[in-house]
């Protein structure tokens, strides 16, 4: 009789301890390591000024899309990959749209109000608001947004508060004040995307 030779039950033990180790070993790296962080480093063009003041963001670089809205009559850019909720009748906005971040976005989100106040009242209203939540009204200017004359506040966090800036641009047409809302960055490419139909 032959005796039966143990090298294949060793070799099928030793790569079963090695597959074993590998597991644990990812398992304990997983558990114990930082996660890769979701932080987005915007990608910052090098380049002449924008039009006014503003200086190039990462967002001439990034792909936008067009949002339309038939009922209003009219479409803007936006980033792409933001979740849009849209809410009628609520905080004295006939409609109020926002376009949310999510974890494919890689640009900020962004709001806009359609109301029936006057550009004055919808200004103050918003001058209230952004200083009740701790913010700082750095700047106050006319701008022109589709062939009309508006008005852009930026605000800022109070010194030694937390937050993020905030431009709104606010104006007028056929009886409706619309108030669009994003990051400094953001603006001006906002601005220029936006278009009545």
């Amino acid at each position: 009789m032959r005796k039966r030779s143990s090298k294949p039950t060793q070799s099928w033990s030793l790569g079963l301890l090695v597959m074993l180790l590998s597991l644990l070993l990812l398992t304990i790296y997983l558990l114990f390591f930082p996660k890769l962080s979701n932080d987005k480093t915007p990608i910052v063009n090098q380049g002449e000024q924008l039009q006014g003041n503003l200086k190039p963001s990462g967002t001439e670089n990034l792909q936008w899309e067009e949002y339309f809205n038939e009922e209003l009559g009219f479409k803007m850019s936006i980033p792409q990959f933001l979740y849009k909720s849209e809410f009628s009748d609520q905080g004295g906005y006939k409609t109020f749209i926002r376009f949310e971040q999510t974890n494919f976005s890689l640009e900020k989100g962004m709001a806009v109000g359609v109301s029936e106040k006057t550009v004055e009242e919808e200004t103050e209203t918003l001058k209230e608001n952004f200083s009740g939540e701790g913010a700082v009204l750095q700047k106050e200017e006319k701008i022109e947004i589709s062939g009309v004359e508006g008005i852009k506040l930026t605000f800022v966090p109070k010194e030694g508060q937390e937050g993020e800036s905030r431009s709104i641009v606010i104006f007028n047409r056929n009886d409706l004040t619309y108030s669009i809302s994003t990051t400094p960055e953001q603006i001006e490419r906002v601005v220029k995307g936006f278009k009545f139909l």
